[in-house]
């Protein structure tokens, strides 16, 4: 994605003709406009399915510490436990998998309006100012790949995924403690 808009700041003012860096505009609005329909697509047909895998990580997470947890309080070795903690990386990866590429692609995004700013535009014709600034209003606000009509996929969601299985585990550690 930032790819082709780096492009646009690549072309500066001095590189060539008004014509070349309007061109080069019209290319990146219309990638632009690509990248927003694939990612509509996207969300559209996996957004469900994603939201779903989070929160039954989130629980086969918690259940899985509660598990081993319970396990190394009981004695009889650590082969049970170990075995059972095996599983917890692939648990985070999969469910920071997804959160660090929607992250990733709203980093992109915020890049593209940094491009466009620095192509060069103050040197060039009213008619490619016009477009830049249309096009910079579009950009404004980063694209954000949304699951389950609430959730944002990045950082933050990753952080609250691993703080509900933290929190899931501790309700029930406290539940099985008290029995």
């Amino acid at each position: 994605m930032v790819g082709r808009a780096l492009q646009m700041a690549e072309t500066s003012y001095e590189d060539g003709s008004d014509d070349q860096l309007y061109q080069q505009l019209v290319t990146n609005v219309r990638h632009h406009l690509i990248i927003l329909r694939t990612v509509n697509l996207l969300e559209a047909a996996m957004s469900k399915s994603i939201i779903i895998l989070l929160f039954v990580n989130m629980g086969g997470l918690c259940f899985n510490l509660l598990v081993v947890g319970m396990l190394l309080q009981a004695g009889g070795g650590v082969t049970r436990p170990l075995t059972l903690a095996a599983t917890i990386p692939f648990l985070l990866y999969q469910t920071g998998m997804f959160c660090v590429f929607g992250q990733m692609v709203t980093d992109q995004s915020e890049e593209l309006m940094i491009s466009a700013f620095r192509c060069g535009w103050n040197e060039s014709d009213a008619r490619f100012r016009h477009s830049l600034l249309i096009f910079m209003v579009m950009v404004n606000r980063p694209l954000e790949i949304t699951v389950g009509k609430t959730c944002i996929l990045s950082r933050e969601m990753f952080l609250q995924v691993l703080n509900g299985s933290y929190t899931l585990f501790n309700m029930f550690y406290q539940v099985h403690s008290t029995s």
